[in-house]
């Protein structure tokens, strides 16, 4: 804390007008165990409540071992005192100690806290809460469009009509936890909004330009609204845009001047050979992915209704109140919400790759491994930054 007017706390005035993240700061500043409190009960945590403590220690506990089992290597290992659960471990302790400069406990307090500070958002966040929920819905509004005409194929479309044929048909069922909490590290926002893939679609057509053939159908179906696509979440180095303009242009000309036939010119465009993105003009999705991952994605967003947890709970006792007067008094008390859907967006991502790339994606230098292990070193890197040997790089 400022000791004097011309002495300022630098620390966090300037995160906060940096917006820096809390993760890449190498040491906090909370000196005594009173300052910790302060610090707690304004980050959201009352410590001398019995309940709120005893998951302070669960979030300290799943941290060791989310350090011990994703970010440390086989040689390294955390100090056997942290794993007692003692007064030296205490999260008052540990905040104190974080504000530590220097020294092995100072460290390994603030890589800790790194990733209790993590857990607490990722559990915290209403939107995994209904997950299953969400996932029942998005699920329904694909599904029904979706069957299978013979072994690895299927088609998109509504029944009775050809479809777009694919040759896989992938539903992402749910982020695993240390795969989020690696995600959520590895990104300077640590924000719990960004994990918008913890849900989602792969969709493998069989020739390039069925991408765009099944997008349209997307929203010809009533499978998603283009109104509820995430800005800044598209991204496409899977086929040429331009040239599909162009082709469309020249088939134009060619159906109104008499040298095709609609049919014909539907036949040829179905056929055309779409060249792949330049490399260099499609950029790359973010700082872990392969720029040889080739693929069509975007985020949507859906709105999910769920019921009110406590609503169950209210209508068993709502007939035993009716029948009183003072019971009646008391259920006009209720919030109106209690008897009404809750309803939030739920981000889900889509992914659109031809049958050449889904292989080449598979097999060569994109692979999802090399992904997720770039994630999990920027995660490494940025939780264990101050101990001393570990970090190098």
């Amino acid at each position: 804390m400022a000791s004097s007017q011309w002495h300022h706390d630098w620390l966090p005035i300037n995160q906060t007008i940096s917006g820096e993240s809390i993760i890449d700061f190498p040491h906090l500043n909370v000196r005594t165990k009173n300052e910790a409190k302060t610090f707690l009960k304004a980050y959201g945590y009352d410590v001398d409540d019995p309940i709120t403590y005893e998951e302070i220690w669960r979030v300290y506990f799943e941290a060791l071992n989310f350090i011990r089992n994703v970010l440390l290597e086989a040689n390294e290992k955390l100090p056997p005192s942290f794993y007692e659960r003692t007064s030296q471990n205490d999260i008052l302790k540990l905040l104190v100690e974080a504000s530590v400069p220097q020294g092995e406990r100072s460290g390994w307090a603030c890589a800790i806290l790194r990733v209790m500070h993590t857990i607490s958002h990722l559990d915290n966040d209403l939107k995994l809460e209904n997950f299953h929920t969400a996932r029942e819905k998005i699920f329904a509004q694909f599904d029904p469009f979706v069957r299978q005409i013979a072994p690895r194929k299927w088609s998109f479309g509504k029944p009775g009509e050809e479809g777009v044929p694919l040759v896989r048909y992938q539903k992402k069922v749910k982020k695993e936890r240390n795969s989020m909490i690696v995600k959520l590290i590895s990104k300077a926002q640590n924000d719990v909004e960004l994990i918008y893939d913890s849900l989602g679609f792969r969709f493998v057509v069989e020739k390039k330009i069925d991408a765009i053939r099944l997008l349209e159908k997307f929203f010809e179906l009533g499978a998603i609204s283009y109104a509820n696509i995430q800005p800044r979440k598209s991204f496409n180095n899977l086929l040429d845009i331009k040239v599909i303009h162009e082709n469309m242009e020249s088939l134009r000309k060619d159906v109104e001047a008499g040298k095709l036939s609609p049919s014909e010119a539907d036949k040829k465009y179905s056929l055309l050979d779409i060249p792949l993105m330049s490399l260099g003009e499609a950029g790359v999705k973010n700082s872990f992915s392969s720029p040889h991952y080739r693929s069509l994605q975007f985020t949507c967003q859906h709105l999910v209704h769920v019921q009110d947890s406590i609503l169950p709970v209210f209508e068993k006792i709502r007939e035993q109140l009716e029948k009183t007067i003072s019971g009646r008094r008391f259920l006009k008390s209720f919030p109106i919400v209690l008897r009404e859907r809750k309803a939030f967006y739920y981000p889900y991502e889509i992914q659109i790759t031809d049958k050449e790339s889904y292989v080449e994606n598979l097999r060569g230098r994109s692979s999802h491994r090399d992904y997720k292990e770039k994630r999990r070193v920027m995660a490494r890197k940025r939780v264990l930054s101050g101990i001393y040997g570990i970090i190098k790089t």
